[in-house]
């Protein structure tokens, strides 16, 4: 083999090899993050359940609103329940059941990250307008 043949090839293999470790490295922070998120997905999501609980409570208790803003707001809280069970079950499909996350888990849990996270974001956005007519029908 010629010396130019051996120094292309060395440099050919370094690139790799420097290649591989910077996706190593990525792909171990990323299973690091996905356990911590998961983790956080699933307190999350008793807050959700117990933040629809006490809203449907409140509801149920005779609060003096129109029936039309009842019925609007039981349909919205009916929505977030069955957001609610979509990430339940998102959650109950990753989690080990020793509570951790295993490889499968990880997996799964990343390629529905975006989904995840819009759901979140709709929870968020119909809890936030729960808040803003709560504290305007206690004016």
């Amino acid at each position: 083999m010629e010396p130019i043949s051996i120094i292309s090839l060395v440099v050919t293999c370094t690139a790799i090899a420097t290649k591989l470790v910077t996706i190593i490295k990525s792909l171990n922070n990323i299973v690091a993050k996905t356990d911590r998120s998961a983790a956080r997905l699933a307190a999350q999501l008793r807050l959700f359940g117990a933040t629809v609980n006490q809203l449907q409570q409140w509801l149920n208790k005779g609060t003096a609103i129109s029936t039309g803003l009842k019925a609007t707001m039981q349909l919205s809280l009916q929505s977030c329940t069955g957001i609610i069970t979509d990430i339940d079950e998102h959650v109950n499909r990753v989690m080990l059941p020793t509570g951790g996350v295993g490889a499968i888990g990880k997996a799964r849990h990343h390629w529905d990250g975006k989904t995840i996270q819009e759901y979140e974001r709709m929870l968020a956005t119909q809890f936030q307008a729960f808040d803003l007519l709560i504290r305007l029908l206690t004016l």
